[in-house]
């Protein structure tokens, strides 16, 4: 719900009214699994009183968020309001401030992770980490500095248009090595999140030669900062990948009519990808039980 936001250059957010009735059609419809990024998330006052909503109906809440934001008494309502909050750090406190462009980011937004830890609740709390040609080499001392604060840490391609990612991707040489070395790293660090599907896919993304996994607008959908429903959550901001508005039709009219339909042949164009936000979910999806089984177990040691 509202990623991408930062792509559109002019719009007027739902109110909390609005923000609840899209919630809950998505509830009624059958949701399971909220995930609220941005933008920044936290700039809204409401977010807190949304995410209680959600859960009422049933759903499972997660935020994302730069971590700016999360003074101690924030830290607390969103811990109470949301099932997992993740925090986006790129790196150590140069590199991540570089990546960001302002100085002194990587303190607020820690001191932010630090608030959530804090606080005594039922609340997973992780760090995503965008791997890119200016991190990937820090990733591993990385991640042994979160564990030492027991933070999940989840990470992913920088991704983007080919230009793009070419330009700021892990460079094709290294990625094989880096990702061998991530693998032997996931192996005894049970906080280090990306499944081992996950990690062997990137060297694929990096050269180009990523297969298509995708399942946008069956397992995953996306919902705009104004509400309309679109065929997946990362996909282009393009008439072409919106179904309709949840504020004015309800979910039960929307999902599976002709326009969705058209929506869901126009996917079939689409590049493939890699990101936290679906592929994830369709891996996990295809998984034998066993592989559900060594998730399960993996996701319970880091949480203990």
């Amino acid at each position: 719900m509202f990623c991408n936001a930062w792509k559109t250059k002019t719009f007027k957010e739902l109110n909390t009214t609005q923000a609840k009735k899209v919630v809950g059609e998505l509830g009624d419809f059958g949701v399971r699994v909220l995930g609220i990024t941005g933008g920044e998330p936290l700039t809204r006052r409401d977010l807190e009183e949304i995410a209680l909503y959600a859960r009422r109906k049933g759903i499972i809440v997660a935020v994302n968020t730069n971590g700016t934001l999360l003074t101690p008494k924030r830290a607390r309502s969103i811990s109470n309001a949301f099932d997992s909050v993740f925090v986006s750090l790129d790196g150590f406190e140069n590199t991540h401030d570089e990546i960001r462009g302002e100085r002194g980011t990587f303190r607020e937004a820690l001191a932010g992770l630090k608030s959530l830890l804090a606080v005594k609740s039922d609340c997973t709390v992780g760090v995503n980490f965008v791997l890119n040609n200016m991190n990937y080499k820090e990733f591993l001392p990385f991640c042994n500095s979160m564990r030492n604060l027991g933070v999940l840490v989840t990470a992913f391609p920088v991704a983007g248009e080919d230009n793009f990612i070419s330009a700021f991707s892990i460079p094709r040489s290294e990625v094989d090595d880096f990702v061998s070395d991530v693998l032997e790293e996931k192996s005894t660090n049970p906080l280090l999140g990306p499944s081992e599907k996950v990690i062997e896919l990137i060297p694929k993304f990096v050269k180009g030669e990523m297969p298509r996994i995708c399942d946008a607008g069956r397992l995953y959908l996306g919902v705009s900062p104004i509400g309309e429903l679109r065929i997946c959550p990362i996909g282009p901001d393009s008439p072409d990948w919106k179904v309709g508005s949840l504020v004015n039709s309800p979910m039960t009219e929307l999902f599976g009519g002709r326009r969705f339909n058209q929506v869901l042949e126009a996917r079939k164009n689409c590049e493939s990808c890699l990101a936290g936000c679906t592929t994830p979910y369709s891996l996990l999806f295809k998984s034998s039980a066993k592989d559900l089984a060594k998730e399960a177990l993996s996701y319970y040691r880091a949480i203990q």
